[in-house]
C-alpha cells in the first residue's frame, strides 16, 4: 500500500484506485488505506509493535520470599507457598522453575 501510495504521487484517492486495479481480490477502503499510510508516517513501519509485559509479581523481593520458604521447608507445596505469600500459584511455579527447583513429596512404600 505504501509503495502504491508513492507511485500515485501521494494522492490518497488515486492510490486507492490504483491498488484496486492491481489487487482486485483484496479488500480495500479509503479509511484502511489512510490508517496504513499514517502509521507508516508516524512510526516508519507498518509492523505491529511487540508488547512487553513488565514482570511485577516475579520481582526480586517475591523471589527471595519464595526461595526462602522452600529453603526452610523443602517439602512445602507451591499452593501452600501461594497461600502464605499472596502470590498466585502459577507465579510461584514460574519462580521455582526459573531457579531449577522441583517440588517433590517423599512417599514411603512398605
Amino acid at each position: 500500500m505504501v509503495l502504491v501510495y508513492g507511485e500515485a504521487g501521494r494522492h490518497l484517492d488515486n492510490a486507492v484506485n490504483l491498488y484496486a486495479q492491481r489487487f482486485p481480490e483484496r479488500p480495500r477502503s479509503r479509511t484502511s488505506f489512510y490508517r496504513v499510510i499514517q502509521k507508516f508516517r508516524n512510526e516508519g513501519t507498518v509492523n505491529q509493535k511487540k508488547r512487553i509485559r513488565p514482570a511485577t509479581v516475579c520481582g526480586e523481593n517475591n523471589q527471595i520470599a519464595v526461595l526462602g520458604t522452600v529453603a526452610i521447608n523443602p517439602q512445602v507445596s507451591p499452593r501452600e507457598i501461594s497461600r502464605l505469600s499472596g502470590i498466585s500459584h502459577m507465579s510461584v511455579w514460574r519462580m521455582l522453575k526459573n531457579h531449577k527447583f522441583h517440588p517433590y513429596h517423599i512417599s514411603l512404600h512398605q
